[in-house]
């Protein structure tokens, strides 16, 4: 880096280690805590957070969603997610080595991280070379996992200049599977990495979003990190190991018939026949358009 990054820290990682997992609320009332299996690629030296703000419905704006996510970045490998995913399997990991009578502690605290997971993709780095391993919830607890190729994206550097969070930041924009972005990036933060798929500029990715503004990533905390803190992907037997088109499908499929898609995924949840009669869709506004 040219220079230290003057930003706030907003959001301190934990220092336990992570577990990514899903455990539901049922289990987490009971005091149910497993530590699920891990794959770690590599131990994060700094984290960059972000505050995703982004629309179901591209055609009402009425409902924002916001989601902290945060970027780990190691000496080899990276990985995107929700902050508080992070914190949730974190936690839960403590959880489950503490004895019986103090499970129960922690479960208000799980409950209410549990509400703030508002991403539910993992995008992981340096697990195979010149790829991305990608980990996502659609309908219910099951983890669909694909490979995915490491965009070569095409920037467009444009004479126009702002100042986010006391940087200099300047303009650029690029095309990424039907959206086509904006980006500020601030040239004296040495660092070519951004949120979500997006690297490549010759500084650090301060802000994003595309010319719909469905999707805006900026950037409003930084943590150097002292302690190992792991970035990894989910083992579990959750994990579902398919191909992106498969999941494009499942996603669009499930907005299409929300209740219909739960009873496929796990018959055993039974929902009233006049309900699944008058369902109504959800809107279908994904990130990659293609």
């Amino acid at each position: 880096m040219k220079k230290y990054l003057l930003i706030s820290v907003l959001f301190l990682s934990s220092s336990w280690l992570g577990f990514a997992q899903e455990i539901g609320h049922k289990d987490i009332m009971l005091g149910h805590f497993v530590v699920v299996p891990k794959t770690i690629v590599d131990y994060s030296q700094i984290n960059f957070f972000y505050l995703l703000e982004y629309y179901k419905d591209p055609v009402s704006h009425k409902k924002k969603i916001e989601a902290q996510t945060f970027l780990q970045i190691g000496k080899s490998g990276r990985c995107f997610r929700d902050y508080y995913a992070f914190l949730f399997d974190s936690i839960n990991n403590v959880a489950a080595s503490l004895k019986e009578e103090n499970k129960m502690k922690q479960t208000t605290a799980l409950m209410n991280i549990a509400k703030k997971v508002k991403y539910n993709h993992t995008l992981v780095w340096g697990h195979h070379k010149d790829m991305i391993l990608r980990q996502r919830s659609v309908v219910l607890n099951e983890i669909y996992q694909y490979e995915d190729s490491i965009p070569s994206l095409q920037w467009q550097l444009l004479d126009k200049d702002t100042v986010i969070l006391d940087h200099p930041c300047h303009l650029a924009s690029c095309e990424y599977r039907g959206r086509t972005y904006r980006a500020w990036y601030a040239d004296d933060v040495d660092l070519p990495y951004g949120p979500y798929v997006f690297e490549g500029l010759p500084g650090l990715i301060f802000q994003i979003e595309d010319m719909q503004k469905h999707y805006c990533f900026k950037l409003n905390g930084i943590n150097h990190i002292s302690h190992k803190q792991p970035i990894y992907f989910n083992t579990s037997d959750k994990v579902v190991p398919t191909t992106r088109e498969r999941v494009r499908k499942i996603y669009k499929q499930y907005c299409e018939h929300p209740l219909h898609s739960i009873v496929q995924s796990n018959p055993a949840i039974k929902i009233p026949q006049s309900a699944l009669m008058n369902e109504k869709s959800k809107p279908y506004n994904p990130i990659e358009l293609k």
